[in-house]
């Protein structure tokens, strides 16, 4: 006997039903609509432990325990791509740096970390604003930057082999595309891993293979054109208004560089080198507007003609040039260099 209940229950059933394939069969056709346009090519953010790192006994890079990758110390190798050709020369470190690091130098130290901006792909060593800035001011100038780093290297640099240093400041100069970068394990581009990290409880805590994601989270991240525009729009969210997992974790990346240089007594510098586009970062300008840091934007200024190269995405050495006299006119009391001049500029 069919009861006016049971076919009430029947009734939301179909209807349930018929809703969950109106949703699947919309999901289905947005994701063949995206293909055949050649929109939201999938991206697949990398896990602990998916991959091993590139083996070359002679290769110009290592692996480095707290970041990640370095150059190997004392080596010299040619880098040449479309629109540049250059010697890459690196220090006993294993550092691209004009000088090696050296103790007597406590007490007058910029140290600068960073991605290929600052490390100065496609430039000589001595075309760097690193060392531009060092022929500039009082300060000796030591450069952690490494191609490919993420915000969350850029910090781990700092702390692992900046700060022991002893330095008078340290500048984190950072480009738009190094937050994504703090969101993987693996960089297929350097053929390394690198440390990954998640917020709980408002502290980073360091990712293992145990919080990779599940087999068919994996598939539909790697394959998914539709899954590839939400996670485009999640970014465009945390670039604007500093929601989501984007801004999350970089954010608590600033914070703990932040503790790190107050622990140490360093003056932190912020540093935002804008891509051609030269357009700014909302929510790190709201940032660091709410937490009073020393901060130069260059997407404030005027963009001058002729810093980038003509088709790589870097800067030339007139945009190296540009970021030294910038800094030194943003920040003056760098020229001094000294521990007075940081008790002085502090607010």
């Amino acid at each position: 006997m069919v009861t006016w209940t049971s076919l009430q229950g029947r009734r939301f059933l179909t209807s349930a039903g018929l809703v969950g394939i109106s949703l699947l069969a919309c999901v289905l056709l947005l994701e063949v609509g995206l293909r055949l346009l050649g929109q939201f090519p999938p991206r697949q953010r990398t896990h602990v432990g998916q991959y091993e790192n590139v083996k070359h006994p002679d290769a110009s890079f290592i692996e480095d325990t707290h970041t990640g990758w370095r150059m190997r110390p004392q080596t010299r190798f040619p880098w040449t791509n479309r629109d540049w050709s250059t010697t890459v020369i690196a220090n006993n470190s294993g550092f691209r740096n004009v000088r090696d690091f050296s103790e007597s130098d406590q007490g007058r130290i910029i140290a600068l970390v960073g991605d290929s901006f600052t490390f100065g792909s496609g430039v000589n060593t001595d075309e760097t604003y690193g060392a531009v800035l060092e022929t500039t001011t009082n300060n000796a100038v030591y450069n952690f930057g490494m191609p490919g780093f993420g915000i969350d290297q850029m910090w781990l640099s700092a702390r692992h082999q900046a700060l022991p240093l002893k330095p008078s400041f340290v500048v984190m100069a950072f480009i738009e595309d190094d937050f994504r970068r703090s969101l993987v394990a693996y960089r297929p581009g350097e053929g390394f891993n690198k440390p990954v990290f998640k917020v709980v409880e408002g502290r980073l805590v360091r990712k293992t293979a145990e919080d990779a994601p599940g087999a068919f989270s994996r598939i539909v991240y790697g394959r998914s054109r539709l899954m590839a525009a939400a996670d485009r729009a999640s970014v465009t969210l945390g670039w604007r208004y500093g929601v989501g997992e984007w801004w999350t974790v970089n954010r608590a990346v600033f914070d703990a560089l932040g503790e790190d240089c107050r622990a140490a007594g360093v003056k932190l510098i912020f540093l935002y080198i804008p891509d051609k586009s030269w357009r700014p970062i909302p929510a790190v300008q709201s940032y660091m507007q709410q937490t009073g840091a020393e901060f130069l934007d260059l997407s404030q200024t005027i963009q001058p003609k002729g810093i980038f190269f003509a088709r790589d995405g870097h800067m030339n050495a007139s945009g190296h040039r540009f970021i030294a006299e910038s800094l030194v006119r943003r920040f003056p009391y760098l020229r001094a260099g000294v521990k007075s001049q940081v008790q002085a500029a502090a607010p």
